[in-house]
């Protein structure tokens, strides 16, 4: 809330500008009363109204009334006439301020903070002043019928004419004014004047100057005033707004000036109405002419600025985008009817394998050996891109081998089409994208058959532990049960809950494998391995497990013992009948890696399933040997993540040798034993073997 004190300086500001600014048109009067030249109050008392709020308004209306009567009677106008203007001059101001106001509400004139800045906001405020001053000359022409004189049509139109000329050179200079420099209210300017513009602004006020003495400084001038025109158009396109509004104020002022002087190419026209009237014509003209090149230049500069910025703000745009699109693990490709590519990222060229010099364009499906799931091959036709610049929707997978000769993969096509970005290309474009779904399919179908293996192998104990408990009940039912067969029953039971506790463990075994965390440290393989063994020593048909010592890997210790337990185990399990296991746990080391091997006299693994014997719940024995299918799956996710590989192949003496490849831990000194030294034993009595030269020794419990 504004000051009392503050509302005071501001009201006697105005005052004393409207007062200065009356006086001025008061001594440009020349018929002897009423009619002036120009009437630059005009624009003070619309300027001082337009920047007026509805609750100083009453008390603003009351001062312009006192000082615009002030200013006539004191200038030789009678009570009668002065009271006249003061009706015209305060409708006047009030109707412009209104229709501003209505047009455009952001104006610094209508309340707002903005400058005039476009010729769309020249025109609305031009407009509105001259609809202002047609009222008030409409309104003081009546007045002045009334005080007994004659109205004419000439000295309506010089009214109107010299309101309208008062508004857009003081009016619209003041609204530029007070947006950029705060006056009256004494904010600090926005901006200051540069140098350059300084100087340009003192050249062509010499240029001015120069050309008014040479055309108005005469008593016949010439007829050479289009001179005048150069300046005004230099003022608006170097200087600005209000740069041209001043050049056009001053320029105006001077030629009024030489015209009261009785110099100048007005002075010689002998009716003192037309006289007026081509002054106030030159005046409004030459305001007009530098504002409108002044504002076209502002709107060209506002609209450079703002193709800079859009231009930055797209260029930034387009790098993020590219970014996001390069660091995309998924393929996107668009291309258009013809299958030219007109966008495709980094991703998208891995994903195909695409070798060096691989064509611009999508190619036949035999190209990429692209190929249904069910091993169809698909058909020109069948392209996902043809089919979505046919308007079709695809989503589906294919079986398709990289260019750079790795294994088959799937893909995950999903094509839709994009409709034209120009109306004057109005051929279809198609968009892709795809990723490597081929982990994703395989886990989704073992997901499948481990929910079918789960139910078919829970379901089995249970109905074993049902069916006896039901029988062991209805013998209990019926009398005592003897011992023998009660055993029997219990034994049944018992034996059906082992097998459903060891499917848990393994599948529990399997999720610890898949999803914990691995640790990377020096994992002592021949402590864990004999650790494993001493467990499946204890099994009945007596295996004989022999580990080599001083073995160590960079691995996870808790998956270290999960691969042991399920290599050493299968090893002690799968053998034929009558046979008593013998394995062997050996490996060796370099820089790199650490080969560890789990050797048997099993049965062996026929050879077109050594691959599936890794998949999950896969039995290469089928129901001939008790178990889950999950143990060796457990032991390759475990070797993998601790960054390893296993394979496995033929004992060329009979049997299977597993081959476990883990990152080697660093290498320490080793003190070499003598081939004929007792090895270190276990607590249980020991047997020699034959070792590696100077590596490896082991014990194995007597049979």
């Amino acid at each position: 809330m504004r000051s009392p004190s503050r509302t005071a300086v501001r009201l006697l500001m105005w005052c004393a500008l409207y007062a200065a600014a009356g006086v001025l048109g008061r001594l440009t009067i020349i018929d002897g009363q009423s009619m002036s030249l120009v009437w630059p109050a005009a624009g003070v008392g619309a300027l001082w109204l337009a920047t007026s709020t509805r609750q100083r308004l009453p008390l603003d209306l009351l001062a312009m009334a006192a000082v615009v009567y002030a200013v006539n009677a004191s200038t030789g106008a009678t009570p009668a006439l002065a009271t006249t203007f003061v009706v015209t001059n305060l409708l006047q101001g009030l109707v412009f301020a209104a229709l501003v106001g209505r047009l455009r509400p952001g104006l610094i004139a209508a309340g707002g903070g903005r400058s005039p800045g476009s010729i769309d906001d020249l025109g609305v405020v031009a407009g509105s002043a001259a609809a202002a001053c047609l009222v008030a000359a409409a309104v003081g022409d009546l007045g002045l019928g009334l005080l007994g004189r004659d109205p004419t049509a000439m000295a309506f139109v010089l009214w109107w004419g010299r309101n309208l000329t008062g508004i857009l050179t003081v009016g619209v200079l003041g609204l530029l004014l007070l947006a950029r420099y705060g006056v009256p209210a004494g904010d600090p300017p926005a901006q200051r004047i540069s140098r350059r513009t300084a100087v340009e602004a003192a050249v062509l006020s010499t240029l001015s100057a120069g050309l008014l003495a040479a055309i108005f400084g005469r008593t016949e001038a010439p007829p050479v005033g289009f001179l005048l025109l150069f300046a005004t158009v230099i003022a608006g396109v170097r200087l600005g707004p209000i740069g041209a509004g001043l050049h056009g104020l001053a320029t105006g002022s001077a030629a009024v000036a030489f015209t009261l002087l009785g110099r100048g190419p007005f002075a010689g026209v002998g009716d003192l109405t037309e006289r007026a009237l081509y002054a106030q014509v030159f005046v409004m003209m030459t305001v007009l002419t530098g504002l409108v090149l002044a504002f076209n230049r502002a709107e060209r500069n506002r609209a450079l600025t703002d193709l800079q910025v859009l231009q930055a703000h797209t260029a930034d745009r387009a790098q993020l985008f590219e970014a996001v699109l390069e660091h995309l693990r998924e393929g996107v490709v668009v291309t258009d009817d013809q299958g030219r590519f007109l966008l495709r990222n980094n991703a998208g060229r891995a994903l195909l394998g695409e070798l060096p010099g691989d064509s611009d364009r999508v190619q036949d499906p035999a190209f990429y050996d692209l190929k249904h799931l069910d091993g169809r091959p698909v058909q020109p036709e069948e392209r996902p891109f043809r089919l979505a610049v046919e308007g079709h929707e695809v989503v589906a997978d294919y079986l398709l081998r990289p260019r750079d000769g790795r294994e088959p993969v799937v893909l995950e096509v999903a094509a839709s089409p994009l409709p034209p970005s120009d109306p004057a290309d109005p051929r279809p474009r198609a968009i892709l994208t795809y990723r490597d779904v081929t982990a994703l399919r395989h886990d989704r179908d073992a997901l499948a058959a481990f929910s079918g293996v789960v139910a078919h192998d829970l379901k089995r104990p249970l109905t074993v532990i049902n069916g006896w408990s039901e029988a062991l009940a209805e013998d209990f039912a019926a009398g005592p049960v003897a011992p023998a067969d009660g055993m029997r029953m219990l034994k049944r039971v018992t034996g059906a809950a082992q097998q459903m506790g060891h499917f848990i463990d393994d599948l529990l075994s399997y999720t610890v494998v898949r999803d914990a965390p691995v640790l990377r440290v020096d994992v002592d393989l021949s402590a864990a391995a004999d650790d494993a063994a001493s467990v499946f020593r204890e099994r009945e048909n007596r295996p004989q497990v022999y580990v080599q010592t001083g073995l160590h890997a960079l691995a996870d210790p808790v998956m270290v013992r999960q691969i042991l337990d399920n290599l050493i185990g299968n090893a002690t399990k799968y053998v034929a009948p009558g046979v008593r296991p013998r394995v062997q746990v050996r490996g060796r080391e370099d820089a790199d890696w650490t080969l560890l091997t789990v050797t048997d006299n099993g049965i062996g693994i026929p050879p077109d399933q050594r691959e599936q014997v890794f998949e999950t719940f896969h039995r290469a024995h089928g129901e001939a040997y008790r178990g889950t299918g999950l143990g060796l799956s457990i032991v390759r996710r475990a070797v993998e993540r601790c960054g390893g590989s296993v394979a496995v192949r033929d004992n060329p003496g009979g049997g299977t040798v597993f081959e476990v490849r883990l990152p080697a831990a660093q290498l320490t000194d080793v003190v070499e034993a003598p081939a004929e030294a007792p090895a270190q034993v276990t607590a249980q009595a020991p047997v020699q073997i034959p070792a590696e030269p100077g590596r490896w020794s082991a014990t194995a419990p007597t049979g």
